[in-house]
């Protein structure tokens, strides 16, 4: 592969990640303090030709797709810096296998000491 076109790409790759960075609060901040005319400018921004669509804005499945991993990257690093005695209850929160979760407000009993039970 020829080495310039491999260095023009990753020109290419770094500029549009540095104008994420630059779009992105921007984006959000159009769609927090206007919903109703960023829902319009959107509307308009797909009546023109692809080239044309969202220059000053990030689109709206890039919006998505970097606000989501934005949110899983903050929920993993904010996991890692849970205490020790949380840790223990495996990904995402989850239990360890054989402990019982009670969803009423009555506490839990065992089986064998339930009434009407054979």
């Amino acid at each position: 592969m020829d080495f310039i076109k491999v260095i023009r790409s990753l020109e290419e790759l770094l500029y549009e990640v540095m104008t994420w960075l630059v779009f992105y609060p921007r984006t959000m901040w159009r769609i927090v303090a206007h919903p109703a005319a960023t829902t319009r400018y959107s509307e308009d921004e797909e009546t023109q030709a692809a080239a044309e669509q969202y220059t000053d804005t990030l689109s709206p499945p890039l919006l998505l797709m970097l606000t989501i991993l934005g949110c899983r990257r903050t929920a993993r690093s904010s996991s890692a810096r849970r205490s020790p005695s949380r840790e223990s209850r495996g990904t995402c929160g989850s239990r360890p296998a054989g402990s019982a979760v009670s969803w009423t407000s009555a506490p839990a009993r065992p089986l064998s000491s339930r009434s009407g039970s054979s």
